[in-house]
């Protein structure tokens, strides 16, 4: 097992991201979160987090309340640290985030000024997350120092999905978002100042996920088009995102997540698409199919 992905018909793992089987053990209620510590994978809906060593076998889910029993609490987002699990949700107008080691016990912290937390990267030993301001209506990011959370400077524009890695050999990390409504790459060399520096796509553009091969190439997954004729699109890069050569690999629909990993890119998707391409290059992408439902998020095994 090598990739795992979900969505609204359950928990579907897969050895070469192409042939695809339903995780027995997780049943066919719907998931949007995933993430992965060791060999151990959580996923989550808005309420509840599952968590598995054995994805592929059949065994039986664990079911963790990370944000206890509030019924005012929703999980809005589910990543890792690299030996944590974390989860980030909003209760009312407040952002929380809750870290743990095992997935069965939480800790819950709250960033400073955060309404609403949207994704949890780790990005250059450092736990990251990307939310709503209190104030505005614009994203952010945060990033735990010591045990404390600082907020970031965004020099331009709104950082709406992080990279999870650095570029190879230098302390340049790589960001998505908008700037002036328009899906954006942005830079920082600190994981606090993030600049943008150029554009995906067109003002159409929606950006929804990004990964990176480890030597040269960013993919983003996205979508491109008014709401009633939306295409799916994936982007690739090779200058660090200062430019992006994009492909309509779906005439109709959209992408909600990519990943690298075993030599491949995979983009998953609505109406349980998914691409592989070894390259990320427009023209080489090939299509297939995970479940019937939306796919929302995928994951990289070891």
């Amino acid at each position: 097992m090598r990739w795992v992905a979900v969505g609204e018909d359950g928990v579907f793992w897969s050895k070469d991201g192409i042939e695809w089987s339903a995780s027995t053990g997780f049943g066919a209620q719907s998931a949007r979160y995933a993430a992965r510590v060791g060999n151990r994978v959580a996923v989550a809906n808005d309420t509840m987090v599952w968590l598995s060593d054995a994805v592929d076998d059949g065994s039986p889910w664990i079911s963790t309340l990370p944000f206890g029993t509030s019924t005012t609490t929703r999980i809005t987002a589910l990543g890792a640290s690299g030996s944590e699990f974390v989860a980030g949700g909003r209760r009312d107008q407040t952002g929380l985030v809750a870290l743990s080691v095992d997935g069965s016990s939480w800790a819950t912290e709250t960033p400073p000024d955060c309404r609403e937390v949207r994704t949890i990267p780790f990005v250059a030993s450092r736990v990251l997350l990307t939310g709503i301001l209190v104030s505005q209506n614009r994203f952010s990011v945060w990033s735990r120092q010591g045990g404390v959370w600082v907020r970031g400077a965004l020099l331009s524009g709104d950082l709406g999905v992080l990279l999870t890695h650095a570029i190879e050999g230098t302390a340049t990390l790589v960001g998505i978002g908008a700037e002036n409504a328009v899906g954006a790459a942005f830079q920082s060399t600190d994981a606090e100042r993030w600049q943008g520096v150029g554009a995906i796509g067109d003002e159409a553009t929606v950006v929804r996920g990004i990964a990176y091969d480890g030597f040269f190439r960013h993919v983003v997954a996205g979508t491109t088009g008014p709401p009633d004729a939306q295409k799916g699109w994936l982007f690739v890069s090779f200058d660090d995102g200062v430019t992006w050569a994009g492909d309509a690999v779906l005439e109709s629909g959209a992408f909600e997540a990519v990943a690298w990993g075993h030599g491949q890119f995979v983009a998953v998707g609505r109406d349980g698409v998914v691409a592989t391409s070894q390259t990320g290059e427009p023209g080489t992408w090939q299509l297939g199919t995970i479940m019937t439902g939306d796919v929302f998020a995928i994951v990289v095994m070891p």
